[in-house]
C-alpha cells in the first residue's frame, strides 16, 4: 500500500498535464476528446487499484489479527 500511495501524486500529475493541454487550447478537439476519454480511464482504473489494495490490507490485515490470537 505505501508503495501504491507514493504513486498517487503521478498520477495527479498526468493528470493535471492533461487538464493543462486542454485549457491552455494546445491540443485540437479530436485530441481533447482523446485526452479526456484517457484521462477518465486513468482515474477509474487508479481508484480500482487503490480500492483492491485497501481490500487486499485489509484481508491481510484480519488474518494476521486471527494468527495472533492464536498464537497468544
Amino acid at each position: 500500500m505505501m508503495e501504491l500511495t507514493s504513486h498517487q501524486s503521478d498520477v495527479g500529475a498526468v493528470l493535471e498535464f492533461g487538464n493543462q493541454l486542454i485549457s491552455e487550447g494546445l491540443v485540437n478537439e479530436k485530441e481533447e476528446n482523446e485526452i479526456r476519454e484517457q484521462m477518465i480511464s486513468l482515474n477509474d482504473r487508479w481508484e480500482a487499484l487503490r480500492m483492491a489494495a485497501m481490500d487486499r490490507q485489509t484481508k491481510y490485515v484480519t488474518k494476521w489479527r486471527r494468527f495472533r490470537n492464536l498464537v497468544l
